[in-house]
């Protein structure tokens, strides 16, 4: 392409108003083209209507930048919607432990990756299984980890939010994987020698069952909280409130709000899995356990130890800064699109 020419790029994902992780990352990188005069025609297609405006608006495009294997193969397949132009795909987390393994679900993605021009993952272990379940994407996988970005906002003094020492935030969808209650019963223990501690969970409700056992823990604790769509660009109050950030992911692709704590400098307590450990090196920038009993000895042992607890997170900001810089992730994509059209 010629470089004087404005690149275009459709850029497809499953969510782009709804509170989600995956409209977090299309926002951060559809801004992060933009920023660098990129022209970005979005189409959320789980969301929106898919018109013939849309469609050409899309055709129109130089190449297709496609968010999650899975979602956009099976929406695909419902509308008929023709791959006519170079196309870039991006895994989300669910396609990475789970959809790959799963033999239709996988049958029904073969067709759109191996044609596809470029495939990107946030990790080294996304890259091994999808290169493992589908062979000849073999070279034409690249590791782009999600940066940190957060649209401006104006009303973060406005919110209210408790006191207490020690502040714990989750930042999760209320589904199944993300096995928010994990901790609850540990939590229960740990209040006892920190009577002031709060616990705020913040997320979308993905599944109805879940809902209705964390609506239980509130209404049973009041140093518990669940507020639902908190979206972006209000989440670094969150973050700055918090004294620690939780994860209690049973499996992850690469969690922002793991990434988004250590930005704001706040101590990683995560469970362990493939995706955190690709971000977290244990005691050194954050913490991984492996079970609720080996959480509340670590985090109890951290709370006694200013010092520990302050260079750990200085650590986890440093680590952020180097590895998920904004400016680095956008730079990659952009080269991958003047690579393929």
């Amino acid at each position: 392409m010629n470089n004087k020419e404005r690149l275009k790029v459709g850029f497809l994902t499953p969510y782009f108003h709804n509170v989600r992780g995956n409209a977090t990352t299309a926002k951060r990188i559809v801004s992060g083209l933009e920023s660098v005069g990129v022209e970005v025609v979005v189409f959320a297609y789980e969301e929106e209507e898919f018109t013939s405006d849309i469609e050409t608006r899309l055709k129109s495009c130089d190449v297709l930048h496609i968010l999650h294997f899975y979602r956009f193969a099976n929406w695909q397949m419902k509308h008929h919607f023709q791959l006519e132009k170079p196309y870039v795909m991006t895994s989300g987390g669910t396609d990475i432990n789970h959809d790959l393994f799963d033999n239709s679900k996988r049958l029904m993605m073969e067709s759109i990756i191996n044609n596809a021009s470029a495939i990107t993952v946030f990790t080294d272990d996304g890259l091994q299984k999808v290169e493992k379940a589908f062979p000849t994407t073999m070279g034409k996988i690249s590791v782009v980890p999600q940066s940190v970005w957060f649209p401006p906002s104006t009303n973060e003094d406005h919110l209210d939010l408790p006191d207490g020492f020690p502040k714990l935030l989750l930042p999760a969808g209320l589904r199944p994987v993300k096995d928010v209650l994990f901790l609850m019963d540990i939590l229960v223990e740990l209040k006892k020698g920190f009577p002031k501690l709060q616990f705020i969970l913040v997320g979308t409700i993905l599944d109805d069952k879940v809902y209705e056992q964390v609506k239980a823990v509130e209404k049973r604790y009041r140093w518990v909280k669940f507020l639902r769509d908190v979206p972006l660009e209000m989440m670094p109050a969150f973050y700055k409130w918090s004294d620690a950030v939780l994860n209690t992911s049973i499996s992850e692709g690469q969690s922002s709000a793991i990434l988004e704590g250590m930005y704001f400098n706040k101590l990683i307590f995560a469970r362990k899995n493939a995706g955190n450990v690709s971000v977290i090196t244990d005691n050194e920038n954050g913490f991984l356990y492996d079970s609720s009993v080996d959480f509340y000895h670590r985090i109890q042992k951290v709370l006694l130890s200013v010092n520990k607890e302050k260079q750990i997170a200085l650590n986890g900001k440093f680590y952020v800064e180097k590895n998920h810089n904004h400016k680095v992730e956008i730079e990659k994509y952009t080269q991958l699109y003047n690579k393929i059209t």
